[in-house]
């Protein structure tokens, strides 16, 4: 049975997430957008739209009690703005997300300007290895393995900067292969939207 709003609502209370009246509605009217717009430019796979309250929205929002209050934060390769946008409705961030494809990218600024997020978010099409600036906090959710990951923020990290990375079963066999090439600190968390799933927390030691 596909997940529901309240579904949603219960994760949240679970990930110590309280919703206020507006953040319900944002993310109500987010959930909206997502399924109208996909009918037309497939921002998300098909399959996961009926699921999209835990697949997207519930998947995202176990990202946000690990993000300092007011931090800078780059979502790259971000598609329909998921971690980044869900993020952005739930804590006081500064959100730039980044991505190639313009339909996706297009989608992402109307959901900002209707959420009325503009103030806190900006959205840029472009290749990441392009921006030339530095975050609190990288997240990246579906993107690559650790190793490509890597090598494509490091350069958008600071000295007390740190990733967030939404992975699946292999994260084990990436962080291993990652070892090899940087020196690096992880702490795993299991997913609550899937049962092989992790949140990865990653710092590059120096």
């Amino acid at each position: 049975m596909a997940a529901t709003e309240n579904d949603f609502l219960k994760g949240c209370a679970q990930l110590g997430l309280p919703l206020t009246h507006v953040q319900r509605d944002q993310l109500r009217q987010y959930h909206h957008m997502l399924t109208t717009w996909n009918k037309t430019y497939n921002l998300v796979s098909p399959a996961t739209i009926a699921d999209a309250w835990s697949r997207h929205f519930l998947d995202s929002a176990q990202v946000v009690p690990h993000l300092p209050e007011g931090s800078t934060v780059l979502d790259f390769g971000s598609g329909a703005g998921f971690p980044g946008l869900v993020c952005a409705i739930l804590k006081d961030i500064k959100l730039t997300t980044v991505e190639r494809v313009g339909k996706k990218c297009l989608f992402q600024q109307e959901v900002v300007r209707q959420l009325g997020l503009k103030d806190r978010v900006r959205v840029v099409q472009s290749d990441v290895l392009l921006v030339a600036e530095t975050f609190d906090v990288v997240v990246a959710r579906a993107v690559a393995d650790m190793s490509l990951l890597m090598s494509l923020c490091r350069q958008h990290l600071h000295s007390s900067s740190f990733c967030l990375f939404l992975k699946g079963e292999d994260i084990e066999l990436e962080l291993t292969k990652l070892r090899e090439k940087m020196c690096v600190t992880t702490q795993l968390s299991r997913s609550i939207t899937s049962a092989d799933g992790f949140l990865v927390r990653l710092e590059v030691s120096t």
